[in-house]
């Protein structure tokens, strides 16, 4: 009888142990579902992001070179107000405007967000980055204009054509002061 009664008990427990595994459904971990989610980030529009760039409040960096010419830029912009600094050849100036050497038409974000807003576009991406590639014409030249985005803003713009390039870096959108 002793014997019966523990075939008995071994039989329950494996029919209690199959069952726990095949047949009693698996839970989904809700709050680990959540977080991934969360962490999975959306692209904002290139309209916005224009937007934030049009108010001019950024720090950037212009490296433009127009025939064997060499300029670099680097400053804070806050509306009407702006400092940097100069650097050609081996000349370096502070400047609270930026000087007649380069076109100034091809650094303002007004200038390039009406030349683009009705092109047709190539977009490509790389890991968290996207890439609007324009061409167009201005004074008669073949230009090419891209735009550099990450999740939330325009990070670089470059304007190349067959005697000009022009390659502009943003950062802190929205987030510059002068001091």
């Amino acid at each position: 009888m002793k014997n019966k009664l523990w075939v008995i008990y071994v039989i329950l427990i494996l029919v209690v142990l199959s069952y726990i595994m095949f047949f009693m459904p698996i839970k989904k971990d809700e709050n680990l579902e959540k977080s991934n989610v969360s962490q999975e980030q959306v692209y904002g529009t290139l309209e916005d992001m224009f937007t934030m760039l049009l108010k001019e409040n950024y720090e950037y960096t212009y490296n433009v070179l127009i025939g064997t010419e060499k300029y670099l830029y680097e400053g804070k912009k806050d509306g009407n107000r702006e400092k940097g600094t100069f650097t050609s050849k081996d000349e370096t100036q502070s400047y609270n405007n930026i000087n007649d050497f380069i076109n100034k038409n091809f650094i303002n974000p007004s200038y390039i967000y009406n030349l683009i807003k009705n092109l047709e576009y190539n977009k490509d991406k790389y890991d968290n980055v996207r890439v609007f590639n324009y061409e167009t014409k201005i004074d008669n030249l073949e230009t090419e204009i891209a735009i550099y985005t990450d999740y939330t803003s325009i990070t670089k713009i470059t304007i190349t054509n067959i005697k000009e390039q022009y390659i502009l870096n943003y950062k802190n959108i929205g987030f510059t002061t002068i001091d």
